[in-house]
């Protein structure tokens, strides 16, 4: 869906671009602070969690909590992530794939 796809690049821009060629040298954007989630365009959720800890298995079930709808499909945004635990990863993949 071509708002949806609008919408998310809205929201995560300027760390998002779509561009018809790659430029000569990126420079990656200043990571966002603490976790956060929204609703994109009203049916696409968006969860960005940062740093990957025990808390974070805590606040991505909260934050899919707390959508106002069931979202047609989850960005689960790890960029700018200094890794973790894999066990936790793990756990948190199960909350998707049942």
């Amino acid at each position: 869906n071509a708002a949806a796809l609008e919408g998310i690049v809205a929201r995560l821009s300027p760390a998002v671009q779509v561009l018809d060629k790659p430029p000569a040298q990126m420079v990656p954007p200043p990571a966002p602070s603490g976790p956060r989630f929204e609703l994109i365009s009203g049916q696409i959720g968006y969860v960005y969690l940062g740093d990957f800890n025990e808390q974070s298995l805590l606040t991505l079930q909260a934050a899919l909590k707390k959508f106002p709808v069931t979202p047609r499909g989850i960005v689960l945004d790890l960029r700018f992530s200094r890794g973790g635990n894999f066990k936790l990863a793990a756990d948190a993949a199960s909350l998707f794939l049942g």
